[in-house]
This record gives C-alpha cells, structure tokens and sequence, in this order.
C-alpha cells in the first residue's frame, strides 16, 4: 500500500475528483484507501445490483479489507474484492469485517441484524449506540468527544483513523494513557486497543487501573483466555460477579448502589457502570478503600482537584505519595517502614493480595496477624476487611500491647471532620461543649455564629484540624477517652465524655505531648529476666586494679530486686564491681540471703530512705575507691507510685535499656567512653528533660553551689537519674553532696515529695556538672526488642 504503484494508479481506479480529498480526510490512512478503492471496483462493476453498491458505499469506512485479507487467508488467495466477499458471503458467515467489530457480540445485542451486522450497525446501530465491540462503545465516544458529535462524524470511523493515535478512550473501561504508560517500548502502533487486542493482552498488560487479568482470571476460575481478557469480561455477564481487581468488589460495589438508592445496570459490567459515574460521586467498590477521605486529603490537604472517581486517581497517581491515607487504618509509610518492603504496585492492593497472609503491619496501630490469630475462622476477608464490618461485640485486638480492640468512635469522628463542610456541626458541637447540650440544631447554629467563634470554640472538627495544622493521617487512632483520664489526672474536671476529652487532646495535649493509652508503654524494652543464680552468681573483679565500672545499685523495692539483677549482669562482659544500698524498710533476712547468694561479693549496705535513690547512692559512695574506676552506672528500684503502672514500668526499663540493656548494650557504651575523651554521661533519649517544673529554688542553689558557670547554667537533664557516668564526674558531684542533709522519704506521702526537695535539684543539676566539666551527654535510644 506504500509503494509508488499503488499512489500512481489509485487516482486512476478510485476516480481524480475526490481522491484526493478523501485521503486527507483520513489522513492517508492505508486502510482506508484500500476500502475506498474496493469500493470504487464495486460501483464501477456493472453487473453488480444498485443495493449491493450502496450498501458497500455505507460500509466502506466501517470496513478493514487489511484485516479481512489477514484474518481469512482463502480470500486473499481467491484474489477476491474483500469487501464485496464481506458483502456477498462473509456477513451471512460471521466473518469479522474489522478488529473492531465482533458481530457475535453485536448480534446478542439486536438478534435481527445477523444477515449484514455491519450494514446494521452503519445504518442504525451506531445512532442507536449500540457496542460494534465489547470495547468500543459508541454512546461514550460521543459523551467523552462533543467535537466528534458536532461533527457528524462515525465514532468507530473516528476512533480507527483519528481517535486511536490521539490517544482518546474508546470505552470506559479502556483507559488508553494507562495502557500505554503500562506497554512502553512495545508500542509501536497508532492505535492502542487494536495492540491490546492483538498482542498487548498476550505481553501480560493490563488495559485499566481497575482491571487486572491474573486476579480476574483467578475469581473467575479462568484457566487460559482465547482473546484479550478484558473483551471476555465485558462479554460475559455470567462472569460479572468474579472480582476485576483487587479492590473492585461487585457485592459490595451493589450494596453501595443500594445504600444510594441505586440499582446495577443489566446493559453494563459493574466496572463500567462504576466508571460512569463523576469525580464528585465519591462511590468505592472496595470496603477498603474510603473515598470521602481519599478526595478530603487530596482537594483540601493537596490543594489538588479529583478529575476522575478517587479510586482510580488513588490508582494511577496517589499512591505514588505514600502520605495519602485510602482508608483511615492503612498507612502506605508504615506498610513500607514495619514491613520493610518496596511493592512495585500500590501497597494496599499488596496487602489485599499478599500482606494480609504474610501477617504485615498496616497502620501502627493495626497489625494483620495480630488481628488474624484471634479470629477462629479466617474466611475469604481480610483482618482490615473483617474490623470494618463487623459488629462492635466481634471486634478484635489489632496490635500486640492493645488490651482491648480499637473504638469505632474515631472513625467516626473522621467521617465527620471529612462529610461536615458546613461552618458548624450540630452534634459535633453540643458534643464537644455539654455546656450547650440543651440547644437545638438552629440554637447551635446562632450560638456559634454569634459567640462560640469569638470564645475559641470549634464548629467542626474538620475546623478543628485545620486550626491545628493536622492532616487526617494525624489524628491518633489509638486514644481511650478512659486512659487519657488515667495518665492525665488533672483532666478529671472535664468528666469522661469521648467528645470532650478527644478534643482537648487536639487542642491541648497533643502539643503538651501527653499520653493517651496504655499501649504506649508496652514497649518490648526487656526480655525474660536473666538472672544470676546461687550456682552462676554474678561474679565480680575486685581483684582488678582499674575496673571498667563501678555498679551503684539502690533498692527500696525488694520486688524489683531480680529485674536490677539482670540489668547488672550484663556488665559482665566488662570488669566490674556492685555495690547495692539496701532501704532498711525493705530489708527481710530472705531478700539479704537471696542478694548474698546471686551476688556474693557484692558491697551490700542497709540505711534509711534520706534523699531516696539519689541519698543511697551518696552514702554507696562512702565506701567507694573511686580511683578504681572509669566510670560508674546508677540504677535502682523506681515504681513511681503517682503515675500509673504501664508508664512506671517503661519509665524505668527505658532507662536501663539504653546503657545496659545487653551484653552489646554495655560494651558499645564503655568503648564510646574509651574511644571518644568528650563523652560525659550516656543516657535514654526517652526521658531527655528540659522543665524544672517546682524545683527552681533549690536548681540555682544548687548551680551556685557547684559553681556552675552562667553559660551552661541551662536545663538538660535525664528524668529519672538512672545512668552510666565518668568517675570523675560522679566524684565532683559526691563531693559536694556529701555533707548535705537529706529529707526523709519513708513515710512521707507521694505528693509530699514529688517535687521540690534537694534529690529533684540534684536530679536537675547533674547535667550542668557535665557540661562544666568539658564533657557532653549522649542520649541513646531505648531500642525495642531487647534489654
């Protein structure tokens, strides 16, 4: 068709006068001048009848004679005009005139066209919009293309010659950018269905984001496709209700129909009836994906417009940025992070497909196989799947320190913040403020209008977030109103309602970084203890003439006794002396015998409780030979009575665990001391404190006291004295505090010296002695996983 002979002689055949005209007009389409020249051969033959002319002059641009010749090799070898073959025998045979037109599947549509089906469809089936091909579809192409409309112009004729390389869509369920994006350097065609139909579905690639032939073909039960599996989809009814993609659900898309008051389309595949609808719909077919959120962070936290259903820009191009939430308990950052995986493909259709079986993290506050091994029976759904639909009473635990499932209030809260874009939530309101409980929707209305802004009260809470500068993938899904209270006593004022306290957490406590459960101080920061026994007691280097450390233990606990045991057994691994100061109130003959037996030659004292941990560990140092060693490691028995139990017990293992928490623990901490002269103390990055809170007086006294320079008279220090420190440092302090006169502890109330006496100051000024001395602090974390 490109040949000399062929541009020399077509005028002649097909007639000067319009020739020309007709080529530019389809672009010099070879197929579309062969038709033409068929055409002509038939209308100059005069034993031909006139309906037979004019119905190959109302087929010809409909007709492929390219693909006719290659599709039934018997015509081209009789040497026959293949359009006149189509028109005299090969309509009556069901022979495909064109690739794009499949005369089965227009036959099932209008029964009665099956004697010339492409006549039919020229003449009626297109105005009528009637599908030449389960991929073409001629009512969209004219919806999606006015100028085609306007034009008067055939959409398949359209599509072929024009459409196909200006990349336009000929069907909703064929995204022609996403096809292409997906074929790459295979494409090297104009017309990209006529590739998927011939070799593209063959390479494996997937014509749109909501269409994945593996996973169709495994819900369908489809062994091996004859054709493009997506043709086979749209020609299937029977096989509407198998799942397209991984987050196309056809139950649940119905039942989302049915919420709206809506009913499947009997003429579309769910896919395309999903397609159909607008950007603003905010329909998801999958329960797993929320589009409401998806389009909140996208508009008004990205500022940038949906053009399409979220699903598919979520698809295509939002999940490439992995702070985008797609529904509130999947977090793409924490996928990647905790499960430590790179997916090629958006990772909440990886969890679907592999993650949910693999047991992975999806949010940090929910774990799949956390979730799983509690369910009896699994089922198709995954954990996700199951905790958004199930009731309340069958909800589960979705992370290992959780001791209870997480609420639905939040997401509830979330639905609001994203739905409400009106400037005043009625029942958000009275909820927030039960001081307003009494008013009616218009009272709150007014209220609000007129007073509530000026008195910093919020309409909504999507007002809310955006006055604090949160996105949605803040908004902490593991706050218990009730463990707030717990670790906040002071808010006991506020009462317990969830409104009331979740709002003063936004407001109030987040920036106060204030608890909000008690999964928050479950960390695995100690394994099962590994003490020292009669038979391997923790051995000891008195003999060494300069040992590494010097271990001050102080025990007012005795329960405790065996966890500071198994800290200071890890010091094993560098020479080391103990020396344990005993709270007389704690002492018992059975505590003394068990401390003798694990630590024989341990320097064991009893004395009272004056200045607690810090006063036990001055009088520890009475008897110390601090010339001995390099440097020395506090630790002791704190419970911290006043807070609750979970946050005690992080408190004190966090301290621990960052200079004593292994074996590697300890030696990496000596050598940072041997290898590096400016480190001072090393200490949990956890408990880094820079407040005095009620103890100003006695910190500058205690600044003048250890003639603390003004420039490093400022406040850092480690919240809980519990450390490894050089001697030489430790010795100044010692000698300071060594005459000092300690308040009594025993039998004085919590309150009593929660703040304000000289161990607080001390506890404060530690940092400054550091610092003046020429040293610096390292602040370790406490690593998960391991003492």
């Amino acid at each position: 068709a490109q040949n000399d002979a062929f541009w020399s002689l077509a005028p002649f055949f097909a007639g000067v006068p319009d020739f020309a005209a007709y080529a530019e007009r389809v672009a010099y389409s070879p197929r579309r001048l062969y038709a033409m020249l068929m055409r002509a051969e038939i209308e100059a033959d005069a034993g031909l009848a006139p309906d037979l002319k004019a119905a190959a002059a109302r087929v010809a641009d409909l007709f492929d004679p390219l693909f006719y010749l290659a599709e039934y090799p018997d015509v081209a070898l009789a040497g026959s005009n293949p359009l006149l073959h189509y028109l005299t025998d090969g309509a009556r045979e069901g022979r495909r005139p064109h690739p794009f037109f499949d005369p089965e599947y227009y036959c099932a549509q209008k029964p009665a066209a099956a004697g010339n089906p492409l006549l039919d469809y020229a003449e009626a089936g297109s105005a009528q919009g009637l599908k030449p091909h389960p991929l073409f579809d001629p009512a969209f192409y004219r919806a999606r293309n006015p100028d085609i409309a306007e034009g008067g112009v055939e959409p398949l004729h359209h599509y072929e010659v024009w459409g196909g390389r200006e990349g336009r869509d000929p069907s909703p369920i064929f995204d022609t950018g996403y096809y292409l994006a997906r074929r790459g350097a295979g494409f090297s065609g104009d017309n990209p269905l006529l590739d998927y139909l011939a070799e593209g579905w063959i390479a494996g690639h997937d014509p749109h984001p909501l269409f994945s032939a593996r996973h169709f073909a495994a819900t369908a039960g489809i062994a091996e496709f004859a054709e493009a599996p997506l043709a086979v989809y749209r020609k299937r009814p029977d096989l509407w209700e198998a799942k397209p993609h991984p987050l196309f659900d056809p139950a649940y898309f119905t039942a989302e129909l049915a919420r709206l008051g809506l009913e499947p389309r009997e003429d579309r595949s769910p896919l395309e009836y999903f397609c159909a609808f607008g950007p603003e719909a905010d329909l998801s077919p999958h329960r797993l994906f929320d589009a409401p959120l998806y389009r909140y962070q996208v508009e008004r936290e990205l500022g940038r417009s949906l053009e399409e259903p979220a699903l598919l820009d979520y698809l295509k191009r939002g999940w490439h940025d992995k702070t985008l939430l797609p529904n509130p308990l999947f977090d793409p950052q924490t996928y990647v992070a905790r499960n430590r995986i790179e997916p090629e493909q958006p990772e909440l259709v990886h969890y679907v497909t592999a993650g949910d079986r693999a047991g992975y993290w999806c949010h940090e506050m929910f774990c799949a196989g956390v979730y799983n091994a509690q369910r009896a029976n699994g089922g198709p759904a995954t954990a996700l799947e199951h905790f958004f639909a199930a009731p309340d009473e069958e909800l589960l635990r979705s992370h290992p320190h959780l001791r209870r499932p997480l609420g639905r209030r939040l997401l509830e809260w979330l639905r609001a913040a994203v739905a409400v874009a009106a400037d005043v939530d009625p029942d958000f309101y009275r909820a927030s403020y039960p001081d307003l409980g009494m008013l009616n929707d218009a009272q709150v209305a007014t209220h609000y209008r007129e007073y509530g802004r000026l008195e910093g009260r919020f309409g909504t809470p999507r007002e809310l977030l955006v006055a604090k500068g949160m996105r949605l993938r803040d908004v902490p899904l593991g706050f218990f109103a009730d463990e707030y209270l717990t670790f906040n006593p002071d808010l006991a004022v506020l009462g317990e309602s969830f409104p009331v306290l979740f709002c003063h957490y936004l407001q109030q406590g987040r920036a106060e970084n204030r608890k909000i459960g008690r999964w928050q101080f479950h960390l695995n920061l100690m394994p099962p203890l590994d003490l020292p026994t009669r038979e391997a007691p923790l051995a000891l280097d008195h003999a060494a003439e300069k040992a590494e450390v010097c271990v001050l233990m102080h025990i007012f606990y005795p329960d405790l006794w065996p966890e500071l045991a198994s800290f200071a057994k890890n010091f094993e691994a560098v020479s080391r002396d103990v020396f344990i100061n005993l709270v007389d109130e704690a002492w018992s003959p059975g505590l003394h015998r068990e401390i003798r037996e694990m630590c024989p030659d341990a320097f064991v004292q009893l004395s009272n409780d004056n200045g607690r941990d810090i006063g036990g560990f001055v009088r520890l140092l009475d008897n110390v030979d601090f010339g001995k060693y390099r440097l020395f490691a506090l630790v002791h028995s704190k419970k911290s009575p006043h807070i609750p139990e979970e946050q005690a017990t992080h408190w004190r293992r966090a301290l621990l665990s960052a200079f004593a928490g292994s074996r590697e623990t300890v030696q990496q901490c000596v050598a940072m001391f041997r290898d590096d002269p400016t480190v001072g103390l090393v200490g949990a990055a956890q408990y880094r404190e820079t407040t005095l809170g009620d103890n100003a007086a006695v910190f500058e006294a205690l600044l003048d006291r250890f003639e603390i320079s003004p420039g490093n008279r400022g406040t850092e220090y480690l919240s809980g004295t519990m450390f490894l420190i050089r001697g030489e440092i430790l010795e100044r302090l010692y000698d300071r505090l060594k005459q000092s006169e300690w308040e009594y502890g025993g039998d004085i109330s919590v309150e009593e010296h929660m703040d304000g006496q000289l161990a607080h100051g001390v506890e404060r000024v530690v940092g400054n002695l550091v610092k003046e001395m020429g040293y610096r602090i390292v602040w370790r974390p406490a690593a998960e996983g391991g003492a």
